[in-house]
């Protein structure tokens, strides 16, 4: 029996969408239902609308689809994630449109809870340890949350604000999905494959635009 294994040598092909969406500043990409919490104050010359997202909002994603695996002959057992798709993306927890009428630049600083997360279809409860260790390899990310569990914690920023102009801000995380299958071999011949579907995330971010009034 011919024995074989898939290399882990791959070319990605990557399709991005990356787009603005509160006030047509800030991206509106599967909102869904996700209506924010909207508050307005006035602190000094700012104005400062604030978006408040309970259901997080997934946007700004670049998905990779990866070819097929070209197999040759290796005698010997191994483990591996045959890895099929990738996507990045952002999770969207907190949004601000802040008008600064000063001729000073001035700044704010907020809070803001935003979710860490990793959950999925990943195998047997026996395999996880190894399976996570599997993906995240694989991947070339590390998650920043065990597996199976979600957190919310609070982040915080300092939020810079030039002289006569409209700031808008977003505060989430940055997450990845991925799917593929966990492959067995024993002595180079596949002899268990199980499919993998998980979403992590990794680190937060915040994206910030300025445009003059």
């Amino acid at each position: 029996m011919n024995k074989l294994k898939f290399p882990t040598i791959f070319t990605t092909a990557a399709l991005s969408l990356s787009i603005w969406g509160i006030s047509s500043n800030f991206a509106h990409a599967n909102e869904g239902n996700s209506i924010p919490r909207v508050t307005h104050e006035k602190q000094g010359h700012l104005d400062i609308t604030t978006y408040y997202y309970d259901e997080p909002v997934n946007y700004d994603f670049q998905t990779y689809m990866l070819p097929n695996y070209t197999p040759y002959y290796i005698p010997d057992d191994f483990k591996e994630y045959a890895l099929s798709t990738q996507t990045l993306y952002k999770q969207k927890a907190w949004g601000s449109e802040i008008r600064n009428d000063s001729p000073l630049a001035d700044s704010v600083t907020r809070s803001v809870a935003r979710t860490k997360f990793a959950n999925g279809k990943i195998g047997a409860s026996a395999e996880t340890a190894v399976n996570w260790k599997l993906i995240q390899g694989k991947v070339g990310i590390n998650g920043e949350a065990a597996w199976g569990s979600s957190t919310t914690i609070t982040v915080s920023y300092n939020i810079q604000l030039p002289a006569k102009h409209k700031t808008y801000v977003e505060i989430g995380t940055r997450a990845v999905k991925s799917t593929g299958s966990i492959v067995e071999y024993r002595s180079g011949v596949e002899v268990k494959r199980t499919a993998v579907n998980v979403d992590y995330s990794y680190d937060e971010y915040m994206d910030k635009k300025s445009t003059p009034l």
